[in-house]
Protein backbone atom coordinates (compact mmCIF):
# COMPACT_ATOMS: atom_id res chain seq x y z
CA UNK A 1 0.00 0.00 0.00
CA UNK A 2 2.79 2.39 0.89
CA UNK A 3 4.77 1.87 -2.30
CA UNK A 4 1.71 1.99 -4.54
CA UNK A 5 0.49 5.19 -2.89
CA UNK A 6 3.89 6.82 -3.25
CA UNK A 7 4.10 5.68 -6.88
CA UNK A 8 0.72 7.23 -7.63
CA UNK A 9 2.09 10.58 -6.46
CA UNK A 10 4.78 10.54 -9.15
CA UNK A 11 2.19 10.75 -11.92
CA UNK A 12 0.86 14.20 -12.82
CA UNK A 13 -2.77 14.27 -11.69
CA UNK A 14 -5.51 16.51 -10.36
CA UNK A 15 -5.43 17.62 -6.71
CA UNK A 16 -8.29 15.18 -5.97
CA UNK A 17 -6.33 12.19 -7.25
CA UNK A 18 -3.21 13.33 -5.43
CA UNK A 19 -5.22 13.82 -2.21
CA UNK A 20 -6.54 10.26 -2.42
CA UNK A 21 -3.04 8.88 -3.02
CA UNK A 22 -1.64 10.95 -0.15
CA UNK A 23 -4.34 9.81 2.29
CA UNK A 24 -3.70 6.21 1.24
CA UNK A 25 -0.03 6.79 2.00
CA UNK A 26 -1.07 8.12 5.43
CA UNK A 27 -3.20 5.02 5.97
CA UNK A 28 -0.23 2.81 5.12
CA UNK A 29 1.89 4.62 7.69
CA UNK A 30 -0.90 4.19 10.24
CA UNK A 31 -0.98 0.45 9.55
CA UNK A 32 2.78 0.39 10.08
CA UNK A 33 2.37 2.28 13.37
CA UNK A 34 4.25 5.41 12.26
CA UNK A 35 1.99 8.10 13.72
CA UNK A 36 4.28 11.01 12.84
CA UNK A 37 4.50 10.09 9.16
CA UNK A 38 0.77 9.32 9.10
CA UNK A 39 -0.19 12.69 10.56
CA UNK A 40 2.15 14.55 8.21
CA UNK A 41 0.82 12.76 5.12
CA UNK A 42 -2.78 13.26 6.16
CA UNK A 43 -2.19 16.97 6.68
CA UNK A 44 -0.69 17.14 3.18
CA UNK A 45 -3.66 15.17 1.85
CA UNK A 46 -6.10 17.60 3.45
CA UNK A 47 -4.31 20.54 1.85
CA UNK A 48 -4.63 18.84 -1.54
CA UNK A 49 -8.27 18.07 -0.76
CA UNK A 50 -9.01 21.72 -0.11
CA UNK A 51 -7.52 22.53 -3.52
CA UNK A 52 -9.63 19.79 -5.07
CA UNK A 53 -12.85 21.01 -3.43
CA UNK A 54 -12.20 24.46 -4.92
CA UNK A 55 -11.93 22.93 -8.42
CA UNK A 56 -14.27 19.92 -8.59
CA UNK A 57 -14.29 20.08 -12.38
CA UNK A 58 -10.69 18.80 -12.36
CA UNK A 59 -11.59 15.57 -10.58
CA UNK A 60 -12.08 12.49 -12.77
CA UNK A 61 -15.56 10.96 -12.91
CA UNK A 62 -14.39 7.84 -11.05
CA UNK A 63 -13.92 9.96 -7.91
CA UNK A 64 -17.68 10.44 -7.60
CA UNK A 65 -17.53 9.48 -3.89
CA UNK A 66 -14.90 12.08 -3.10
CA UNK A 67 -16.20 14.67 -0.67
CA UNK A 68 -15.19 16.11 2.71
CA UNK A 69 -17.20 13.51 4.63
CA UNK A 70 -15.25 10.70 2.99
CA UNK A 71 -12.05 12.40 4.09
CA UNK A 72 -13.38 12.69 7.66
CA UNK A 73 -14.10 8.94 7.65
CA UNK A 74 -10.62 8.19 6.37
CA UNK A 75 -9.05 10.40 9.05
CA UNK A 76 -11.12 8.52 11.64
CA UNK A 77 -9.92 5.21 10.25
CA UNK A 78 -6.25 6.13 10.58
CA UNK A 79 -6.88 7.32 14.14
CA UNK A 80 -8.35 3.89 14.88
CA UNK A 81 -5.35 2.17 13.31
CA UNK A 82 -3.07 4.30 15.50
CA UNK A 83 -5.15 3.28 18.55
CA UNK A 84 -6.24 6.86 19.16
CA UNK A 85 -9.70 5.62 19.97
CA UNK A 86 -11.18 8.85 21.34
CA UNK A 87 -10.19 10.68 18.17
CA UNK A 88 -11.40 7.80 16.02
CA UNK A 89 -14.81 7.90 17.71
CA UNK A 90 -15.10 11.66 17.21
CA UNK A 91 -14.09 11.64 13.53
CA UNK A 92 -15.95 8.50 12.51
CA UNK A 93 -19.09 9.74 14.25
CA UNK A 94 -18.81 13.13 12.56
CA UNK A 95 -18.30 11.59 9.12
CA UNK A 96 -21.09 9.05 9.56
CA UNK A 97 -23.52 11.66 10.85
CA UNK A 98 -22.99 13.67 7.66
CA UNK A 99 -23.75 10.94 5.14
CA UNK A 100 -27.26 10.49 3.78
CA UNK A 101 -29.50 7.77 5.26
CA UNK A 102 -29.17 5.78 2.01
CA UNK A 103 -25.38 5.88 2.14
CA UNK A 104 -25.43 5.04 5.86
CA UNK A 105 -27.17 1.75 4.96
CA UNK A 106 -24.56 0.75 2.35
CA UNK A 107 -22.13 -2.11 2.72
CA UNK A 108 -19.04 0.08 2.41
CA UNK A 109 -20.18 2.26 5.31
CA UNK A 110 -20.50 -0.91 7.39
CA UNK A 111 -16.71 -1.13 7.40
CA UNK A 112 -16.47 2.26 9.09
CA UNK A 113 -19.21 1.27 11.53
CA UNK A 114 -17.12 -1.76 12.51
CA UNK A 115 -14.16 0.46 13.33
CA UNK A 116 -16.42 2.86 15.22
CA UNK A 117 -17.89 0.00 17.27
CA UNK A 118 -14.43 -1.34 18.05
CA UNK A 119 -13.19 2.12 19.04
CA UNK A 120 -16.19 2.60 21.34
CA UNK A 121 -15.49 -0.78 22.92
CA UNK A 122 -11.83 0.14 23.39
CA UNK A 123 -12.74 3.22 25.43
CA UNK A 124 -15.39 1.42 27.46
CA UNK A 125 -18.55 2.49 25.62
CA UNK A 126 -19.85 -1.06 25.32
CA UNK A 127 -23.54 -0.13 25.05
CA UNK A 128 -22.84 2.14 22.08
CA UNK A 129 -20.62 -0.53 20.54
CA UNK A 130 -23.43 -3.08 20.92
CA UNK A 131 -25.92 -0.73 19.25
CA UNK A 132 -23.51 -0.32 16.35
CA UNK A 133 -23.11 -4.10 16.03
CA UNK A 134 -26.88 -4.37 15.62
CA UNK A 135 -26.78 -1.69 12.93
CA UNK A 136 -23.94 -3.48 11.14
CA UNK A 137 -25.87 -6.76 11.23
CA UNK A 138 -28.90 -5.02 9.72
CA UNK A 139 -26.80 -3.54 6.93
CA UNK A 140 -25.07 -6.84 6.25
CA UNK A 141 -28.40 -8.65 6.04
CA UNK A 142 -30.00 -6.00 3.83
CA UNK A 143 -27.03 -5.93 1.44
CA UNK A 144 -26.26 -9.68 1.54
CA UNK A 145 -22.73 -8.81 2.69
CA UNK A 146 -21.37 -12.05 4.12
CA UNK A 147 -17.98 -10.63 5.12
CA UNK A 148 -19.61 -7.66 6.87
CA UNK A 149 -21.91 -10.02 8.75
CA UNK A 150 -18.89 -12.11 9.74
CA UNK A 151 -17.16 -8.97 11.03
CA UNK A 152 -20.29 -7.99 13.00
CA UNK A 153 -20.46 -11.44 14.58
CA UNK A 154 -16.79 -11.28 15.51
CA UNK A 155 -17.39 -7.91 17.18
CA UNK A 156 -20.45 -9.31 18.96
CA UNK A 157 -18.36 -12.18 20.37
CA UNK A 158 -15.69 -9.72 21.54
CA UNK A 159 -18.38 -7.70 23.31
CA UNK A 160 -20.01 -10.80 24.79
CA UNK A 161 -23.27 -10.32 22.91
Amino acid sequence: MLTLSQSALWIPASPAVRAIAKQQEARAYAALGDATACDQRFNEAEELAHQAFEHPEQAPAWLYFYEPDFFTLQRGLVQYLLQRHDQAVALLTLGLDRVTPEVRRSEWIGRYLCKLAAAHAAIGNTATAADLVHEIRDIATATSAAQLLHDAERLARQLGL
